[in-house]
């Protein structure tokens, strides 16, 4: 429940918020607050009545499903019908539309303001500055600007346009749309999370619920939660991507030039190298991770785990870490692969190559302080510091 007071303490007005009683008691003490001031007024608007076309006050909506305007200053609408109601925003600076747990269309024309939301089925478009909190609805919400929005706990679909959009998600499903220019800052929930950024940048921290990130052409700056998820970073390149830190593990893909994508926790990920110059790290992880990079400039870092590299096109340089790891060549692309840890526990596999490669390769190494390998596509393997090396660290 949310209770508004008149300046003397007494009870203008007690609506159900649902699961929204926290945000909704805030904004009602900020209601009463303002009724304190000299001059403040309070009434109740009925059918065939409508908010007035200016003017300030509290205004107060009980007939459900009515259609009518906000005052282009400095008005509040509590909606205490229980039913359905759209509201037109003024475009005025401090705008305030407390709802019940009845459905709730609203239409803003710029200004600012703050709009709570019941239990109730919401369809919301912001334009301006405002500050959104619904509640365990399946809402929709259009933000346009730089709005603040914390979706509840039903599935919401948030559409953040032009502007650098906050977004708080809690629901059971949330999907986040980018449609427009600026960046988008969204904190995930207990849920599962969709989000396509678009041309926005997106910067995302993740809950314990899964999530699934198709980024644009922005870059984006990712920390996936306890619930890990599927990562495509946006090509604008200079993308920063964390996997989660729980049970249940990450993929992550590179967009752009400039990408570093990097492996935590104790479970195993993925990391996919893009084009361009990229970094994937696994050296904060414990887990076996697997690691691919065939295209551009990639840096392949591994941690305390047997882990996997798989390289092929481009030009990748391979640090496996103390584990026993392997690392996979494709044929079929020449390229570049510097080893630059290369110790006993690790073993390479040619992938494609014919069964006598290792016997070749060996056989025309060019020996000094390291080792290389020209195989037969022409791709070149440097063992960096190993001038031993023998067919038995091949499998």
């Amino acid at each position: 429940m949310a209770t508004v007071t008149g300046a003397n303490g007494q009870v203008i007005v007690t609506l159900s918020v649902g699961a929204n009683e926290v945000a909704g008691q805030t904004l009602a003490n900020q209601i009463s607050n303002s009724l304190r001031n000299p001059g403040a007024t309070a009434s109740t608007v009925a059918p065939p009545n409508a908010v007035p076309a200016t003017g300030t006050g509290v205004f107060i909506q009980g007939t459900a499903n009515q259609q009518f305007s906000l005052a282009n200053t400095n008005s509040t609408v509590i909606l205490a019908s229980g039913g359905a109601n759209t509201v037109f925003g003024g475009g005025a600076a401090n705008q305030r539309v407390l709802a019940d747990n009845g459905s709730l269309v609203m239409l803003t024309n710029g200004g600012s303001g703050t709009i709570v939301t019941g239990n109730g089925n919401n369809i919301l478009s912001v334009l301006g500055g405002y500050n959104v909190t619904t509640g365990t609805g399946n809402d929709v919400v259009f933000a346009f600007g730089s709005n603040t929005v914390s979706a509840g706990a039903g599935s919401n679909i948030i559409v953040s346009g032009t502007g650098n959009d906050t977004i708080s998600l809690t629901g059971t499903t949330d999907t986040v749309f980018g449609n427009g220019t600026g960046t988008i800052s969204v904190t995930g929930g207990t849920g599962g999370a969709f989000l396509a950024p678009g041309s926005q940048n997106l910067n995302f921290v993740g809950g314990s619920g899964g999530a699934t990130v198709f980024a644009g052409t922005g870059s984006d700056t990712i920390a996936l939660g306890a619930g890990g998820g599927l990562v495509f970073a946006g090509t604008g390149g200079n993308s920063v991507l964390n996997g989660g830190l729980g049970s249940v593990g990450s993929t992550l893909f590179g967009g752009g030039s400039g990408d570093v994508l990097t492996a935590n926790g104790f479970t195993s990920s993925t990391l996919v190298a893009g084009s361009g110059n990229e970094t994937l790290t696994g050296a904060n992880s414990s887990a076996n991770n697997i690691f691919y990079g065939f295209a551009g400039n990639a840096s392949l870092q591994g941690g305390n785990g047997a882990d996997v590299f798989v390289v092929g096109g481009g030009n990748s340089t391979v640090n496996g870490g103390p584990g026993a790891d392997l690392i996979a060549i494709v044929a079929g692309a020449a390229g570049n692969v510097t080893i630059t840890s290369f110790n006993g526990a690790e073993h390479v596999s040619l992938q494609g190559y014919g069964a006598n490669e290792v016997t070749r390769a060996l056989s025309t190494a060019n020996v000094g302080a390291s080792t290389t390998l020209t195989l037969s596509d022409n791709t070149k393997v440097t063992f960096v510091g190993v001038n031993n090396l023998t067919s038995s660290s091949f499998i």
